[in-house]
């Protein structure tokens, strides 16, 4: 009898399938929706103007590892989107306007900020954070449950 190289094809298709990224999600994540992230910073100031909504800036390389590990963790973490919902979120790539890191004095990747409706800066973080860390800090400075900014005093 002939040695069948099934057994072979099958392992070799079972491990691909297992180190493919969607596997290595929890399944909770994988249903969430993506994040409505608003590209240009002129359009969502007027947003935030007409809806008296508070904005979520972030502003990174689309290569930087830190910016890339927060967009698969804590940017997919339930509560963090939930935290997120009353807020305009506004992703903007540096590679595609090196003249965003000048505006918004970007020394560390990724920044992330909170405006007012009105345009003012509340609070600025800079640099990888982790899902509690994060919540957190939206908790201080993202608003409230009406979506009103809080002080930066606060």
């Amino acid at each position: 009898m002939k040695p069948t190289k099934r057994p072979v094809w099958f392992a070799v298709a079972a491990l691909a399938f297992s180190c493919s990224p969607s596997s290595a999600e929890p399944p909770a994540q994988q249903k969430e929706p993506p994040i409505a992230w608003r590209k240009h910073w002129a359009g969502a100031r007027q947003e935030a103007r007409t809806t008296k909504q508070p904005m979520l800036l972030v502003v990174a390389f689309p290569s930087c590892k830190w910016w890339l590990r927060m967009e698969r963790t804590t940017f997919a973490d339930p509560r963090v989107r939930n935290a997120i919902a009353t807020l305009i979120p506004v992703l903007l790539h540096g590679e595609e306007d090196g003249l965003l890191f000048e505006q918004f004095k970007v020394t560390e990747c990724p920044l992330i900020a909170v405006f007012d409706a009105g345009g003012k800066e509340v609070a600025r973080v800079q640099g990888f954070q982790e899902v509690q860390a994060f919540l957190e800090w939206l908790n201080r400075h993202g608003g409230n449950r009406h979506g009103a900014p809080r002080s930066k005093n606060q």
